[in-house]
């Protein structure tokens, strides 16, 4: 009985700190930052677990860290990241839907698959990612999607379901950016009425470009505090897993 009952401690060990990586946690806030649901807004702080409808904004000068599972989502400042719905029951398939506002760069590798997909909406655009490093950056007008690593889907924000939006997105690849404009959406709009598929591929493939070379520098930089808080967040999660089979006292710390 004593055996069984020390097992249990620690699968409940192991449970809390795994459980928590698989939910977006807030894993750092500088300045002014700040989560708003149902119209109560308050200052956002380490270690808050981000509920299904909470929008995080920053202010000036302000930045927030966001971890899910093995990845990280940082919101730079004057930027927004709504999660609209999370654990979403699609068709053959679960998703966590979001709404994105200025700057947002998201380095979530490995985390989402063909089972678990994460939907991006912009005012002009939606992407949808299985694991990847872009960056996002969107104002009322337009999206721009740049992608460091593998690749994300990406279609105007077009009045359609989202597996219709997912079946229309054009695959944007490593050293890729594409930018969509309230003027794509007219002109997408337009083929698909028609019934134009050919046009409509031709036209959303043709908005893809090649990233320059200061624009990999620049990105590539900013990614790189997101891959090295990863690594410190794996490496911690071992140092507790091996704290915990070595002392399960320790849980009660």
């Amino acid at each position: 009985m004593y055996r069984l009952v020390v097992l249990f401690i620690l699968f409940t060990c192991f449970a809390i700190p795994f459980s928590l990586a698989s939910q977006y946690v807030v894993d750092n806030a500088i300045g002014d930052v700040f989560v708003r649901n149902k119209g109560k807004t308050i200052g956002v702080e380490v270690g808050y677990v981000i509920k299904q409808g909470d929008t995080i904004t920053t202010g000036r000068d302000s930045e927030c860290y966001i971890s899910i599972k093995n990845g990280y989502i940082k919101v730079e400042q004057n930027s927004s990241i709504t999660f609209e719905q999370l654990d979403k029951i699609a068709k053959g398939f679960k998703s966590d839907n979001v709404r994105v506002s200025g700057s947002v760069i998201l380095s979530v590798g490995g985390v989402f698959s063909k089972d678990k997909t994460l939907n991006i909406k912009t005012q002009t655009a939606f992407a949808t990612v299985r694991g990847t490093e872009f960056v996002i950056d969107a104002d009322s007008r337009s999206t721009v999607v740049y992608v460091l690593e593998g690749a994300v889907g990406v279609a105007p924000l077009l009045s359609l379901t989202e597996e219709e939006l997912i079946r229309r997105a054009v695959d944007v690849r490593k050293g890729e950016k594409i930018e969509i404009s309230e003027i794509d959406i007219i002109n997408a709009t337009t083929f698909i009425k028609e019934g134009n598929e050919e046009g409509y591929g031709i036209f959303l493939n043709g908005k893809k470009r090649f990233l320059i070379e200061s624009e990999k520098e620049r990105f590539n930089q900013r990614m790189k505090t997101l891959r090295e808080l990863q690594k410190k967040r794996k490496e911690e999660l071992e140092r507790k897993k091996k704290e915990y089979l070595k002392d399960p006292s320790k849980m009660f710390e």
